[in-house]
C-alpha cells in the first residue's frame, strides 16, 4: 500500500459510503463475549453511523511503513485451509455467515494479548474503483470492484471519575461512568489495496503504537510474515551503531546523528527532484556507502557497520525512509548550529591573534572592535598586505588582496621642531625628533592613513580639541 492508496480508501468513509454491513463482538477482561451484533450499516442511527465511520477512518491513520504495514501471508497459509482461504470466505459471505464470524472472534480472543475490555468490529464494503488518467483525473469508467473486509479492534474503557450535575437527583454528585469505545489499537484490511487494485496475497495491517505491533496477532491470527515498523528499524540502526563503536557511547551518538542527517539530506534531495510522491529509496550497498561517507565514518568502522547491518536486516530490508528519525534531526538542528558558531568563534580568535601579532610587528594600532565576521576577510587581506610592506611602504602592483594598502607621497606631512598652532591643521601629532623619519602615509581601504611605527615599550596618548 502506498500513501495514495491509503488516502483513497480513507476518503471513502463519509456519508455516501457503500459499506453494506457491520458486525461486532464485545469482549471483557476475562476474555468472555458480552454481546454480539450484525446489522445493515446504512440502516444504523445517524449518530452511531458516523461514530463507526470515524473508527474505520482511524484504522488508516499514521505513516506507511510505521503505523501501516503491508504483510504477505506465510507460504503455508496460502494453501487450502490456511488463513488466506478463511479471510476470502469471510469476505465472500458479506458477513452473512455467523459461523465464520464466530471463528474469527474466537481466534482473536485466544491469541490477542490485551488485558482490558475491547470490541471487535468487522466491516464489509465494495468499492467501485474508477479509472484514472495519467494526470490523476478520474473518468466515469469502472476499473474493478474492490471488495474487502476491515477488522478494527478498539479498547473499551470507563470514562474518568468526576463530579457533575445529576438531573435524576437535582444535585451535584458523582458522575455516572460509562464504558466508551476508544480509537483502534490495531486493524487489518483484506485483501490489501495495492496500486488501486486488490492484492489477495497480503493484508494491510494498522497498529496504533509502532513500538508494540502485536507480533502474536500478525503470526497467529493473520498467518502473515513479520515485518518491523519504522520505529523498530530505527532501533535496530541505533543498536548497530552502538555495537560498531563499543564503549565509546559519545562517538556512537555523534555518528548516529551524522547518519540521520545524511539520510535527511538524501530524502530532501530526492523530494526536490521527484516530488513528495517519489518512490522510497532502496537501502542497497551504494546508498549505504554514500550515507556512511557523508557521516564521516572511517573505512574500518564502515566495514564492521555494514556487516552487522546486513545480518540484522537479512530478512527484512527497510527503505531508507524507514530509518529517518525526523524529530531527532529537527531537535538537533539548534545544537548543530551552536557548535558551528563556537567553531567559527574559535577560528576567528585564532585569526585575530595572528593579526594582532602582525600589527604589533608593523607598529600599527590594532582595533579589535572594528573587526566583525562580515568584514574579517577584507581585514585579514589588509593584514597580509601590510605584512609584505618593506618599511611600511609598498609598490602599488604588490597590493592585491583584501583592504588595499598603497603608499602615497609624504609631501603633505608638515614637519617642524617648533610648535604649530592647531587651527592650521586637521590632524596634529607630536613625535620625537628620532621618530620623524619613520612617519609615513598610505592608503588603507581607499582611505589615506597616517602610520607611525611603535615599540612595545612606547607610551601613546591622543589629545582631542574642538
Amino acid at each position: 500500500m502506498k500513501n495514495a492508496d491509503r488516502l483513497e480508501i480513507k476518503k471513502r468513509f463519509k456519508k455516501d459510503c457503500t459499506i453494506s454491513r457491520i458486525a461486532g463482538c464485545y469482549v471483557d477482561c476475562n476474555k468472555e463475549k458480552i454481546l454480539k451484533f450484525n446489522e445493515n450499516f446504512l440502516n444504523m442511527p445517524e449518530e452511531e453511523f458516523y461514530k463507526y465511520l470515524e473508527i474505520a477512518k482511524k484504522s488508516f491513520s499514521g505513516a506507511i511503513g510505521n503505523n501501516i504495514l503491508e504483510l504477505p501471508f506465510m507460504k503455508e497459509q496460502t494453501e487450502n485451509g490456511g488463513k488466506q482461504q478463511f479471510l476470502r470466505g469471510l469476505r465472500e459471505s458479506k458477513l452473512q455467515n455467523e459461523e465464520l464470524l464466530e471463528l474469527l472472534y474466537d481466534m482473536i480472543i485466544e491469541k490477542f494479548q490485551y488485558t482490558g475490555n475491547y470490541i471487535i468490529l468487522v466491516y464489509h464494503d465494495s468499492y467501485d474503483v474508477m479509472t484514472k488518467t495519467s494526470d490523476n483525473i478520474k473518468i466515469d469508467e469502472s476499473e474493478e470492484v474492490f471488495e474487502y473486509i476491515l477488522v478494527s479492534i478498539c479498547p473499551v474503557d470507563l470514562t474518568k471519575a468526576g463530579l457533575g450535575y445529576r438531573a435524576d437527583l437535582n444535585k451535584i454528585g458523582a458522575r455516572i461512568r460509562d464504558w466508551v469505545l476508544g480509537a483502534p489499537d490495531l486493524a487489518f484490511m483484506f485483501p490489501a489495496f495495492d496500486d488501486r487494485s486488490a492484492n489477495i496475497h497480503c493484508v494491510d495491517y494498522y497498529v496504533k503504537d509502532p513500538k508494540a505491533p502485536h507480533a502474536e496477532f500478525i503470526r497467529d491470527v493473520l498467518g502473515c510474515e513479520q515485518k518491523r515498523t519504522a520505529v523498530q528499524h530505527r532501533d535496530v540502526l541505533k543498536q548497530v551503531v552502538k555495537q560498531t563503536y563499543g564503549s565509546d557511547l559519545k562517538k556512537a551518538d555523534d555518528i548516529l546523528m551524522g547518519i540521520q542527517e545524511s539520510i535527511n539530506d538524501m530524502m530532501e534531495a530526492r523530494e526536490q527532484e521527484e516530488g513528495k510522491l517519489a518512490a522510497p529509496i532502496e537501502l542497497d550497498d551504494n546508498v549505504i556507502n554514500e550515507i556512511l561517507e557523508d557521516a564521516n565514518v572511517r573505512e574500518e568502522k564502515a566495514v564492521q557497520f555494514k556487516r552487522v547491518l546486513k545480518e540484522e536486516f537479512a530478512d527484512d530490508i527497510p527503505h531508507v525512509d524507514d530509518l529517518l528519525d525526523a524529530k531527532a534531526v529537527k531537535a538537533n538542528a539548534p545544537i548543530k548550529r551552536e557548535k558551528e558558531l563556537l567553531r567559527e568563534v574559535h577560528e576567528l580568535k585564532g585569526k585575530l591573534e595572528t593579526s594582532r601579532e602582525k600589527f604589533r610587528e608593523l607598529g600599527i594600532p590594532f582595533d579589535e572592535n572594528a573587526v566583525s565576521m562580515d568584514n574579517f576577510d577584507k581585514f585579514e587581506g589588509a593584514v597580509n598586505a601590510a605584512d609584505n610592506l618593506p618599511d611600511n611602504t609598498a609598490e602599488p602592483d604588490k597590493q592585491e588582496a583584501g583592504m588595499k594598502l598603497e603608499s602615497i607621497p609624504d609631501s603633505n606631512i608638515y614637519f617642524s621642531d617648533e610648535d604649530v598652532e592647531a587651527e592650521y591643521m586637521d590632524v596634529l601629532v607630536h613625535v620625537g625628533i628620532d621618530r620623524a623619519d619613520n612617519v609615513k602615509t598610505c592608503m588603507i581601504n581607499n582611505k589615506r592613513c597616517l602610520v607611525i611605527p611603535l615599540e612595545d615599550s612606547d607610551e601613546m596618548g591622543i589629545v582631542v580639541k574642538e
